[in-house]
């Protein structure tokens, strides 16, 4: 889709593929979990997209009438999300909330899941923005997790006397 969204969503599909051949593995009947998310529309959209492409099921999506660009509204009806509408306002939601919300009983939450590994969503973004060496760093903040990756990449990296990442070739000065 061309939104740095996208490498979350490749993560998020390959954490997919991988939970569908565990299931494989442990069951003779695949019942495909079905994934949900709360979102403002781009990472849906990005996700959607490669869940379309891979012919698996549609995305669930927690969403906010009264913030919702309705552009981004359309492009998600037209892109095969469930859409669930919810006033974002009235109480901070968990993990079960969501599932509960998007009327998903054994499913996968994205937002707050704990079976995903969030650092890895945004890591190659993070080090290419890194080894920019830049002096300022002004970045979309949704989850926050793009924030978190950079911070602690560079943290990481700045830290490690020893070798650092391959990916790494920015000045630790």
């Amino acid at each position: 889709t061309g939104i740095h969204k996208d490498r979350l969503a490749w993560e998020v599909y390959l954490f997919y593929k991988n939970k569908i051949k565990e299931t494989l593995k442990n069951e003779k009947n695949l019942k495909i979990p079905k994934l949900s998310i709360l979102s403002f529309g781009n990472a849906a959209l990005s996700i959607q997209y490669l869940l379309n492409h891979f012919g698996l099921p549609g995305l669930k999506v927690l969403y906010d009438e009264s913030t919702i660009d309705p552009r981004i509204h359309q492009a998600l009806i037209y892109s095969g999300c469930e859409l669930y509408p919810h006033d974002l306002d009235s109480r901070e939601l968990d993990s079960n909330d969501i599932l509960n919300l998007t009327k998903n009983e054994d499913g996968i939450d994205l937002t707050y899941g704990g079976d995903l590994d969030k650092f890895s969503f945004y890591d190659w973004l993070s080090y290419e923005v890194l080894n920019l060496n830049p002096q300022f760093c002004f970045m979309p903040f949704g989850s926050g997790e793009l924030f978190k990756n950079i911070l602690e990449i560079n943290q990481r990296e700045i830290n490690n006397t020893n070798k650092t990442s391959k990916r790494f070739f920015g000045n630790k000065e």
